[in-house]
């Protein structure tokens, strides 16, 4: 599962729709939405914002989850070159 689908889902167990998020946040409802689909990747600070926005508690363990990941990708491509 990568990041947007987790956001995604907090989001909608938070009962909230992209439009409350981006307001909540200050992201664009389409930022928000690219995210979840995982056409971008957010960088660290807008994903803690994003996920503080929704009130999750734990956002520092998933932050750094999420940075792991990035790294981990960035070898593998640097890797394959």
């Amino acid at each position: 599962m990568h990041v947007g689908e987790r956001l995604k889902l907090f989001r909608i167990m938070n009962g909230a729709s992209r439009e409350d998020l981006a307001k909540w946040s200050g992201y664009s409802r389409t930022y928000i939405a690219n995210i979840e689909a995982g056409r971008r990747e957010p960088v660290p600070f807008a994903l803690r914002v994003l996920l503080q926005s929704l009130g999750v508690t734990n956002w520092d363990e998933i932050l750094e989850s999420f940075v792991q990941e990035r790294a981990e990708k960035q070898i593998r491509t640097l890797v394959a070159c």
